[in-house]
């Protein structure tokens, strides 16, 4: 071979198997560098999310791996923080996106908020390129304006489908004895006339505070900031017929204060436990409710007698 024609193919090769693949990365560096590829990054997750995300530092220590650091989520509207993290890690294996959390804090007098965002999320019928995603968290903090929660091994999953989305999450609460993770569940019946929504909570035989439930059902801060509850809720709601719904459970350090006091007459004051033995409604209406009730050292108002 001539040497003239030696030395232009490997010239050829060099350019083609060296410079050019190094310039092509480089120059994927260097965009995800660029402030537009964090902003776009912003964009897709305030999206999906239906609440607006903001990233201070994106990158992306290997191949299939992203790092988001000093993410903050508020309300597009009135801009109330509703989370702030200080790491998101993002993986995506076997075709799943997975969501590992550092310290988190969230704002608990948002969850109502947060809950009605993510129902209406629910109710949209998932893209055929909708994937599902895993979430995991160990360092989570709750904010209200009374108390802090922390909860502990926290694991949630979203798997969308066409007949039906499932979102279920299991967590332990900090300084609460759980032999076993709490787990609640929506399912967003799509295949159902009408479709409607599914919400089941499982204890497992510990207590858990009402109050991470006041998201879910506002008046339940009406049983005080101590109360817990000990059993299983499962109800339907439907657009037109409302809740339907059934459970046995065990209400603990229940406020009768806030509970009767300070919307009746009537006093009745003291912590009580309540005991559902069995509870059914229908159409946002009580059917049935039998139990017990225990309260010691307390006041009561004679016309109760």
């Amino acid at each position: 071979m001539h040497p003239t024609t030696r030395r232009w193919i490997c010239r050829s090769a060099f350019v083609v198997f060296c410079l050019l693949p190094t310039s092509l990365v480089l120059a994927r560096i260097v965009a995800r560098k660029l402030p537009g590829y964090t902003r776009r990054m912003e964009v897709l997750l305030s999206n999906e999310l239906d609440m607006k995300v903001s990233v201070d530092d994106l990158w992306h220590p290997r191949p299939g791996v992203t790092v988001a650091e000093g993410v903050v989520i508020t309300d597009p509207e009135s801009g109330t923080v509703f989370s702030q993290l200080d790491r998101v890690r993002l993986t995506f294996p076997a075709g799943k996106c997975r969501l590992e959390l550092g310290e988190t804090e969230l704002n608990g007098e948002r969850l109502t908020q947060i809950y009605h965002r993510m129902h209406r999320r629910l109710q949209r019928r998932p893209g055929p390129d909708q994937v599902s995603f895993k979430l995991n968290g160990s360092k989570i903090k709750l904010l209200t304006d009374q108390k802090e929660y922390r909860l502990t091994d926290l694991d949630l999953q979203y798997e969308p489908g066409q007949e039906e989305t499932g979102v279920s999450i299991d967590f332990r609460v900090a300084d609460f004895k759980m032999a076993e993770k709490t787990r609640i569940r929506w399912k967003r019946k799509h295949d159902a006339t009408p479709p409607f929504t599914r919400v089941q909570c499982y204890t497992h035989g510990s207590a858990l505070p009402c109050h991470l439930l006041a998201g879910f059902l506002p008046e339940i801060r009406r049983l005080g900031e101590d109360c817990t509850i000990n059993g299983f809720v499962s109800a339907d709601f439907h657009q037109a017929e409302g809740w339907q719904a059934e459970g046995e459970f065990v209400l603990a350090q229940v406020d009768m204060d806030r509970l009767v006091t300070d919307v009746f007459t009537q006093q009745l004051s003291g912590k009580a436990s309540i005991g559902v033995h069995r509870l059914v409604v229908c159409a946002n209406r009580l059917l049935i409710c039998s139990g017990e009730f225990h309260m010691q050292q307390g006041t009561i108002s004679r016309s109760l007698l």
